[in-house]
């Protein structure tokens, strides 16, 4: 059990954490890393998230529905929906549909468009590759012991731009090698487990 002052200063860390859009398991993750048990982070960050709800508590008011206007409303949204969906297939149909890694990187090289699905392992990962730019997504990441760093990884993409004839097909072959030049979440979270399990 903590002593009361450093409960206190760790709950502030963790609402600070929270105020600053780190999710939970980010900051676990760094709390972990700083010598910190586990499982007293995550009574702390149960109790920070009780704290939040209780400091959240408003009572709703009533607002007076009208069925025609929530009908209208609807309709817009799905015509909307529709537009968008039609759209996005007839631009997502511009690229060549890849079975093998050696397709994608070819297809990469060359700086045309293409798309790939890499299944290994239980890890499901999309590749999209138009005008020397790939797009990397983690759709699912199996990894039954460490929820955490699945957490982390799942439904979080990167951009990589590239030369043509100069694609690293290590960004296809490999989870983490070959992000250099990338940008977004799935690189940002991948470089937070790197140090993680570097330091462990």
């Amino acid at each position: 059990m903590l002593k009361s002052s450093l409960e206190k200063k760790l709950l502030k860390r963790i609402k600070r954490y929270n105020e600053e859009g780190f999710n939970k398991t980010q900051i676990k993750l760094a709390l972990i890393k700083q010598d910190y048990p586990s499982d007293v982070i995550k009574d702390l960050i149960q109790k920070a998230e009780k704290n939040e709800k209780k400091d959240r508590k408003i009572k709703p008011e009533k607002i007076p529905i009208d069925a025609g206007k929530v009908f209208i409303t609807l309709g817009l949204i799905i015509v909307i929906a529709l537009i968008i969906f039609v759209s996005y297939k007839a631009i997502d149909g511009n690229y060549k549909t890849c079975e093998s890694e050696s397709c994608f990187i070819t297809a990469a090289n060359a700086c045309k468009s293409a798309a790939f699905t890499s299944i290994k392992a239980g890890a499901v990962f999309t590749f999209k590759t138009k005008n020397c730019v790939l797009t990397k997504e983690a759709v699912t990441l199996a990894i039954d012991d460490l929820a955490e760093i699945q957490e982390l990884i799942e439904g979080t993409s990167m951009r990589c731009k590239y030369q043509k004839g100069s694609f690293d097909e290590r960004l296809v072959t490999t989870i983490t090698q070959g992000v250099a030049s990338c940008e977004g979440s799935l690189k940002e979270n991948l470089e937070i487990i790197r140090d993680i399990l570097l330091d462990v």
